[in-house]
């Protein structure tokens, strides 16, 4: 079925307009409006430019904004600016752990079972936002970060997802019901009443 998007953050959607080359393309990400109290903000579009390499076992992907051909601004959208990087770093060596190649074969290998994501970005919404929320001291750019913070749990959830079993919840209504009403006229089961004598003595 596919790794799930995150969903939980301000992006909503995003669009590749181009594609330059095996390492670099331009995106188009529109932006949620964001509720600053009292009032909501535009949305937001942003233009990127992004780009990627492998480097000494890490993986960096820089952004950055710039303008192109075929995404003119969009009414009602304010365009804003956004610039930053993605680093993915494996483990150190000593932290990696040996997985046998083959059950027929005594040899092992180190693997990377895990990787750590880092996010650094700066961003100017331009347009007109307050600088500050009312009775909450929190302004665009904390609300952007929270929302940031919120997409990179989605990564890691959405990885998780792929690791372990999906658990499917199909629990009777009739039967909870049951159990209630069980629950509310007291248990039978001995080993209860036990613990009721001892705590009453």
């Amino acid at each position: 079925s596919g790794i799930p998007l995150p969903n939980s953050g301000q992006l909503a959607s995003f669009r590749i307009i181009e594609t330059i080359d095996d390492h670099m393309d331009v995106i188009q990400l529109f932006f949620r409006p964001l509720y600053l109290f009292p009032s909501w903000t535009a949305p937001r579009d942003f233009v990127i430019y992004r780009f990627w390499k492998y480097d000494e076992q890490t993986y960096q992907i820089y952004f950055d904004s710039g303008e192109h051909r075929d995404a003119p601004e969009i009414t009602g959208y304010v365009r804003g600016t956004m610039r930053g990087v993605y680093t993915i770093a494996p483990l150190k060596r000593k932290h990696r752990k040996r997985r046998a190649t083959a059950a027929s074969n005594p040899s092992s290998v180190l693997v990377d079972e895990e990787c750590l994501l880092s996010k650094v970005v700066q961003i100017d919404p331009k347009g007109w936002i307050p600088t500050r929320s009312m009775f909450r001291n929190q302004g665009y750019g904390d609300a952007f970060g929270i929302l940031a913070l919120h997409q990179m749990l989605d990564v890691k959830e959405a990885l998780d997802a792929e690791r372990f079993v999906t658990v499917t919840v199909n629990f009777d209504a009739n039967e909870y019901k049951k159990m209630s009403r069980r629950l509310q006229r007291g248990s039978n089961d001995p080993f209860d009443r036990v613990n009721s004598q001892e705590r009453d003595s």
